[in-house]
Parts: structure tokens; C-alpha cells; sequence
């Protein structure tokens, strides 16, 4: 899935898991992030990839963000995702149960579990 939208002032796209597969590696985000949008909404990024494509497609949305100012907001369910983060939101139920900043994978992950227990 790749989606765009312009105003007058910010350009943004999406990048889903329909437009990242293990076989065409980050080459649908690179094209994606080529425009140098001012937002990128990433939807599960890595849920179709193998351990080096999702290397890869973290990395480059992390220089997206770190060298080209973009903003990312990326939903996921995988910590390891989740800790290239500077704010990390849980949601549970449609609500925000915590807001965040820069977790490990090791901490998202026992909150993640800790609010399952809670459920």
C-alpha cells in the first residue's frame, strides 16, 4: 500500500505492509521517501519482511528522520520496530494507555506484556 497526499504546505505518504515484501526488499520505501515527504505514516513496515529487509527499511526511515527532518509515525506490534523510536504511544482498547520516550525493545516488550496481563 502506497498512498499520497499534498496540500498547499505538506506532502505525505503511506507505507504499508503491502508495499514492503521480503522480495522487493525497502525498495517501495525508498520510493516512498525519494519525494522527501514532510510526514510518512508507516503501517507495520516490517510485517512482510525477513530480519535483514527490516534492517533495512528501519534504517531508512530512521535517515529520513535524523538527516532529512521527516516525521514517521509507524504503527507496529514488534519492540524491535518500536525502540528506533523517539515516542513510543501503546494503545490499547482505542485508547492510549501510555506515552513514551525512546524505550528498549526489552522495555516495549514487557509493557506490551504486562498490559495483555492486565486484559
Amino acid at each position: 500500500m502506497l498512498s499520497w497526499s499534498r496540500s498547499d504546505s505538506a506532502r505525505a505518504c503511506a507505507i504499508g505492509p503491502t508495499s514492503c515484501r521480503a522480495v522487493s526488499s525497502s525498495a517501495s520505501p525508498s520510493r516512498a521517501l525519494a519525494t522527501a515527504p514532510d510526514l510518512v505514516f508507516a503501517d507495520e513496515p516490517t510485517g512482510n519482511l525477513d530480519s535483514r529487509s527490516s534492517r533495512e527499511v528501519l534504517a531508512l526511515l530512521a535517515a529520513a528522520s535524523s538527516e532529512h527532518g521527516q516525521s514517521i509515525a509507524m504503527v507496529t506490534h514488534d519492540p524491535v520496530a518500536a525502540r528506533h523510536a523517539d515516542r513510543v504511544i501503546f494503545l490499547a482498547d482505542g485508547r492510549i494507555v501510555a506515552d513514551e520516550r525512546r524505550m528498549s525493545a526489552e522495555e516495549i516488550s514487557s509493557f506490551m506484556l504486562a498490559e495483555e496481563a492486565r486484559a
